[in-house]
């Protein structure tokens, strides 16, 4: 099932789907756009296709990033499971080179934070590098810096 963050639709990926990705195994009808997937998108794929072969498989959530206008894939996003002892799971996206994070990234977490939740979640968390420039998306789409560490900045929210 598709969720849509305003200009992009989130797909969320199936095993078959997730496995020819991290083969880049690209269907005709299908356009990425350059540098889909990254070798980051590879990793988070990877570890998703383990969990998706366990019985909590439902507490991991991973999406290819479809701009609405023209089906161009241009990204991923995830939702890590299952909430922790907090309530919190994390949330992350990564868009590809050239795409524009101030026109898409609020919307990306907005409708991460609606996954989250609707998969039991009560806070969204996440950890970017203290020099990331998408650390003021983050901040725009209402999560909060909670604490710096090793040049590490920790961010979250109840939802």
């Amino acid at each position: 099932m598709d969720v849509h963050g305003g200009q992009l639709d989130l797909h969320r990926l199936t095993l078959e789907e997730a496995e020819r990705l991290v083969h880049r195994q690209r269907l005709p009808h299908e356009t990425w756009a350059p540098g889909y997937p990254s070798f980051e998108q590879i990793d988070y794929l990877e570890a998703y296709l383990l969990e998706l072969r366990l019985p909590h498989a439902k507490d991991y959530w991973q999406a290819q990033l479809r701009r609405r206008i023209d089906g161009l894939v241009v990204g991923g996003a995830g939702v890590t499971g299952p909430p922790d002892a907090k309530g919190a799971v994390v949330i992350g996206y990564e868009l590809t080179a050239g795409m524009p994070d101030e026109l898409y990234g609020v919307d990306i977490l907005r409708a991460l934070m609606g996954v989250a939740r609707d998969m039991g979640a009560t806070r969204v968390t996440a950890s970017l590098s203290e020099n990331d420039a998408r650390r003021q998306i983050y901040l725009e789409a209402g999560l909060d810096e909670v604490r710096r560490a090793h040049r590490v900045v920790h961010l979250g929210r109840d939802i």
